[in-house]
């Protein structure tokens, strides 16, 4: 009889729960299982995934601990057997991809610690990720899986490694000295928008950075040795800048100056708001309150110039060389921005006058000058000036201006544009003053078919050129008789009132005559009688048509003129007989 093999009946492990339960892939990490019914036997073991760990040792019923062993990424069940082949309960360990660091930024830090970086790389799976700094430790805050922000601790000047947790990842950090501040310019501003210049030693790009009240301030490293603050919105008082090497903004600042916040001055009227390029006339600010001190100026855009205190509530300002172009206005102290940025400065090319159209024109005015040029601007106020005497002028287009001259007396005058007040020097023209009044003419009616002189009283400039224009005709050539006389021949028209204008120089002239009558040419068709003996008769009846009863009619026998004609009827006139007309036949 043989005894046979003894075999046990047990509870089987059960796993509750492990530590920890992520693990980067590389493994070696110590893997605590903790649950029921662990055995210490040389068959107990653990199990991740389907790979067995070797090396595991029970430490009480509830309790094992083994070394993780490599895995790819992903979850696992974690298992015990007491006799290596019956696995109870699982719990899950997850395999993260390995940590890698890959840049520091920024790459500075304070010595005195305290400063925020951010880590970049990959592998942030967990809520931290540790950091070696030299042989600190730091809990980073992982705020994504590829960026974890660290607190530096305090460390000595110059190069420090950050490394990983197993040391496969190393960067550097420059641990730098604190910033020094030996100057402020300018040390005060209105509230908000103050550009701030700092001089000292030991500014760092990307690290250092002007604070006010626990608020940071908008900064830009111009140099290790210069610093640019934008002053913020705060109400007028006494402050202090600190400057300090901290991205964090964590630990007390390192460097502090003095800086006053004084109220605005308003910019309410600039006198005048539009120049032209290249003027020196002085520009008149009102507005205030405005402090009399050597550091005022005026910031034309970009370029200050020298500011005139005159009052509380006036400055002047010198205009320096600008192109054309709209610039924004500002009156400033030692460089700080005082005013307010609404006000603008409109800086217009130089108008051009190439002519001046009439160039000659009367003394009791209302005639239009067409001015032609270059550069005039919708925008602009224009005027112009007949020797001291201003008047609006219109605008037509960009090289068209209109002006209604004022009257004057006889004589040749200065004309010259301005540009809202501002005299123009390369706009200077003469024009000539000439005196042109029609009192009156004579005769006003005609036949069609011109040719009929008309005289026109009154007074004119022996010099001007004289036209007369018949309606819609064209204007014919007149002749100046004396200083108060003139005369025109009527052209071929259309039976009617046509309207009368005198043109002295291309303009219309003051008339008490208005108006001009074309009648149908007179026709004639007999005479009664059409034959006399010398000295038997002393009249004869013209017969025809279209005779007119109006003005001082006569009758032309040849080139002589009867001393008298009388209007009969339309169709006939009694003409007497020139005393001396020869014999022979007449027209």
């Amino acid at each position: 009889f043989h005894p046979g093999a003894r075999f046990e009946y047990s509870t089987p492990p059960v796993v509750a729960q492990i530590h920890p339960t992520v693990l980067g892939v590389a493994g070696g990490e110590a893997l605590t299982v903790y649950g029921e019914h662990f055995w210490s036997s040389p068959t107990f073991s653990v199990r991740v995934g389907f790979e067995v760990v070797t090396g595991s040792t029970v430490v009480s019923s509830s309790m094992a601990v083994c070394a993780a062993p490599p895995k790819a990424p992903g979850n696992f069940t974690v298992k015990v057997s007491n006799n290596g082949v019956d696995y109870g309960t699982a719990a899950v360990l997850q395999y993260l991809p390995e940590v890698v660091f890959s840049e520091l930024r920024p790459s500075q830090a304070s010595a005195r610690g305290g400063g925020m970086v951010t880590l970049f790389g990959s592998g942030f799976f967990s809520q931290t990720v540790a950091a070696h700094f030299g042989e600190d430790v730091v809990e980073c805050a992982v705020v994504s899986e590829q960026a974890a922000e660290c607190i530096v601790p305090e460390g000595q000047l110059g190069s420090r490694q950050v490394a990983s947790a197993d040391r496969s990842s190393i960067l550097e950090i420059e641990m730098l000295v604190d910033p020094v501040v030996q100057s402020v310019n300018p040390s005060m501003g209105p509230s908000g928008g103050t550009l701030i210049t700092l001089v000292g030693s030991n500014f760092h790009a990307e690290l250092t950075y002007c604070e006010l009240d626990g608020t940071s301030l908008v900064s830009t490293i111009a140099s290790s040795t210069l610093l640019l603050c934008r002053s913020p919105t705060r109400s007028a008082g006494n402050v202090a800048i600190h400057v300090g090497n901290n991205v964090a903004r964590v630990h007390e600042q390192t460097a502090a100056v003095a800086y006053s916040f004084i109220p605005a001055m308003r910019i309410q009227a600039m006198r005048p708001s539009t120049i032209v390029s290249g003027a020196d006339d002085p520009i008149e600010v009102i507005g205030g309150p405005f402090t009399e001190h050597a550091g005022l100026q005026c910031k034309i855009g970009v370029r200050f110039s020298r500011a005139n205190w005159m009052s509380s509530s006036r400055v002047l300002c010198a205009t320096p060389f600008l192109l054309p172009g709209n610039f924004s206005f500002e009156v400033v102290s030692a460089g700080a921005e005082f005013s307010d940025r609404t006000s603008f400065l409109q800086v217009i090319p130089a108008a051009q006058v190439d002519s001046i159209w009439p160039s000659v024109i009367f003394t009791s005015g209302g005639t239009g000058v067409l001015v032609q040029g270059r550069n005039f601007l919708s925008s602009a106020k224009y005027s112009c000036h007949f020797d001291d005497i201003s008047v609006v002028a219109s605008i037509r287009s960009s090289r068209q201006l209109q002006c209604m001259a004022p009257n004057r007396q006889a004589g040749l005058a200065s004309f010259q544009l301005s540009v809202d007040g501002s005299l123009q020097n390369t706009t200077t023209r003469n024009i000539m003053y000439a005196p042109c009044q029609v009192d009156s003419a004579h005769p006003t009616a005609g036949p069609q078919s011109g040719g009929t002189v008309v005289t026109m009283v009154g007074v004119f400039a022996a010099t001007a050129k004289i036209y007369c224009r018949y309606g819609r005709s064209a204007a014919v050539r007149g002749d100046v008789l004396s200083s108060s006389a003139i005369a025109c021949a009527s052209p071929v028209h259309s039976p009617g009132t046509a309207r009368f204008t005198v043109l002295a120089e291309g303009s219309a002239c003051p008339s008490e005559v208005s108006a001009f009558e074309f009648y149908v040419n007179e026709r004639i068709s007999s005479v009664v009688p059409d034959f006399v003996v010398l000295g038997s008769t002393s009249a004869i009846t013209v017969v025809g048509s279209n005779f007119r009863p109006e003005g001082d009619m006569t009758c032309k026998f040849g080139n002589l003129i009867s001393p008298s004609a009388v209007w009969v009827s339309q169709s006939e006139v009694r003409c007497n007989l020139p005393a001396n007309l020869p014999m022979g036949a007449h027209t």
